[in-house]
């Protein structure tokens, strides 16, 4: 559309009479230019990755280009490396493929990763040309709470800071952690209900929280069932300062303009904040803040699952009678390369990641 601006425009334009001798052509060539500095800089899709399995998480790499950890139908989970197009470039088998759980995995600059298995509660680190275990913790943590229906103290999702490797737990928060060894440094953000992911910028960690134990499939579920779940929290995505490991601030809240349901990935980069939410309802979407004041600068809807009919039929088997559909498929982690923004689909057996792009940049 935005390449046919002139002929479309044009030709609609020649219909009309303008003062003080303006031509259609001149008109159309100023409205492309008015259209050109309100879109640039706003993201669209360019590309869908498909074929991937209970991926939940997505992280960048250097250099270009991102790392998921991806679960077959066979229970086999493995290490991808996809390029900056979106095409899949290594493949490294996990030394724990019999846990169920993909978890999440960093890159070090070393040519090693960090990997944890939630439900099996390790923590390891293993060399990406041939695979080698290089150290295995036992992170495993027995904890519940019961306001959160015996939620376990599952780990989630990782990130690097610096010298530090963090982790993010479902109860007890964020683990920081010595990159090289794993060993357990300190702890904080605290009392979080159900965060689900976090982003480094500089000194400051960004956690989104769902502050809700009902998932974005459960929520969907329970709705289409008439069964009674209470009203849904917002949700909030929380600042905390790396060094003082306390927090600064929080979006969502009664003082931001902002709100949240259901966040379930976040992103920071060039002073842009990505919040990915789940909502069945109202449409699950990614918004774009402007940092640090929090203005909203675009809506990303997320697709339907019309798009998908492999995803449609996960969602149907879930409950009988042919359920009305959420409204656009649910959204995961988040991640920036390069001004890129890459968006984990819904976590189904076969979900994908997407490829959103700043315009006029293209992928190459």
């Amino acid at each position: 559309a935005v390449f046919a601006i002139e002929d479309v425009l044009g030709h609609a334009l020649s219909y009309l009479s303008f003062p003080r001798d303006l031509t259609s052509a001149e008109v159309s060539r100023a409205w492309r230019r008015a259209w050109h500095a309100t879109a640039t800089g706003l993201l669209r899709p360019l590309r869908r990755v498909d074929g991937l399995s209970n991926t939940t998480h997505v992280a960048a790499r250097d250099g270009g280009g991102v790392v998921v950890i991806n679960r077959d139908c066979e229970n086999q989970t493995a290490i991808c490396l996809l390029s900056a197009r979106g095409d899949l470039e290594t493949t490294v088998e996990s030394p724990t493929s019999h846990d169920t759980s993909p978890g999440s995995v960093i890159l070090l600059g070393d040519g090693t990763a960090w990997v944890i298995h939630p439900a099996g509660g390790r923590l390891i680190r293993l060399r990406l040309d041939d695979g080698e275990l290089l150290v295995d913790n036992d992170i495993s943590d027995a904890t519940y709470n019961a306001a959160l229906r015996h939620s376990r103290n599952y780990p989630t999702t990782l990130a690097l800071a610096d010298d530090a490797l963090l982790v993010l737990r479902r109860i007890s928060g964020v683990e920081k952690r010595c990159a090289s060894t794993g060993n357990l440094l300190s702890t904080f953000a605290e009392g979080l209900v159900y965060p689900t992911d976090l982003a480094v910028a500089g000194d400051l960690i960004y956690i989104s929280e769902r502050a809700t134990h009902f998932n974005p499939f459960g929520v969907w579920r329970m709705s289409v069932l008439g069964l009674p779940f209470g009203e849904m929290p917002d949700g909030y995505v929380h600042v905390f300062s790396l060094a003082a490991e306390t927090c600064l601030r929080k979006f969502g809240d009664e003082t931001s303009s902002v709100r949240f349901k259901m966040p379930m990935g976040v992103a920071v980069a060039d002073g842009r904040l990505y919040v990915a939410t789940s909502d069945w309802e109202r449409g699950s979407q990614i918004q774009v803040l402007r940092l640090p004041e929090g203005e909203v600068l675009q809506i990303i809807p997320s697709p339907t699952t019309s798009d998908n009919p492999a995803i449609a039929e996960e969602y149907r088997s879930s409950v009988p009678h042919d359920p009305p559909l959420p409204w656009g498929d649910f959204v995961g982690g988040l991640c920036v390369d390069r001004g890129r923004l890459w968006a984990i689909g819904p976590e189904v057996s076969v979900t994908y990641v997407r490829i959103l792009v700043p315009y006029p940049q293209l992928l190459g």
